[in-house]
């Protein structure tokens, strides 16, 4: 409901329509996402693939959604960000598992780099694979409708997928902090010299 408040406020149209717009988008590649989260954690092996399939999919609806006359997202670029972010991140996670932070103070320096680095860049990706479809269904939405604003919508959408990632973000470091610091393991501490 956060998403579709700011989008509402961004969008440029009507705000009780802006919300549901921003709810039926926000609902349609929630269940798309949840495909992908499943399909990947139940087959670490096909990630290559899957980043391939998903690349192509957000080229295709990239280029259908963001207008031609925007100088500022192509669609090409937009898209190779985004599988970028999503292929790394992989092997950065990958990376961070493998690695033993309890050894040294330099390994766990690695450690906590690589999964930070992995997650903002899985942070990234799902923000623009998830603002394109959102942004998709939404001007689908809006096919008939001479007068909707295209791109002040697509930055509309960009928007509240970033004040909500960086909101979930805070609380959840804030939720944390008390359990990591109370913790006797927390940074591996007490094991290293």
């Amino acid at each position: 409901m956060g998403k579709a408040l700011v989008y509402a406020r961004y969008a440029g149209y009507g705000k009780v329509r802006a919300v549901f717009d921003m709810l039926g988008g926000n609902l349609i590649s929630s269940i798309a996402g949840i495909f992908i989260g499943i399909f990947v954690g139940a087959a670490p092996m096909l990630v290559l693939p899957t980043v391939c399939v998903i690349s192509v999919i957000l080229g295709v609806v990239a280029a259908r959604t963001i207008p031609k006359s925007t100088t500022r997202m192509r669609p090409g670029d937009l898209t190779a960000v985004a599988c970028f972010a999503l292929f790394t991140s992989v092997f950065l996670l990958a990376g961070a598992e493998n690695s033993d932070p309890t050894s040294n103070k330099a390994a766990a320096a690695g450690y906590f780099a690589l999964k930070m680095a992995g997650i903002y860049l899985t942070f990234l990706a799902t923000v623009i694979i998830s603002a394109v479809l959102e942004a998709d269904i939404i001007f689908s939405l809006h096919r008939n409708n001479s007068a909707f604003q295209r791109e002040t919508s697509l930055i509309a959408v960009f928007k509240a997928n970033l004040y909500v990632l960086l909101l979930l973000s805070v609380v959840g470091a804030l939720i944390a902090l008390p359990y990591r610091l109370s913790s006797p393991n927390f940074l591996w501490i007490k094991n290293l010299s």
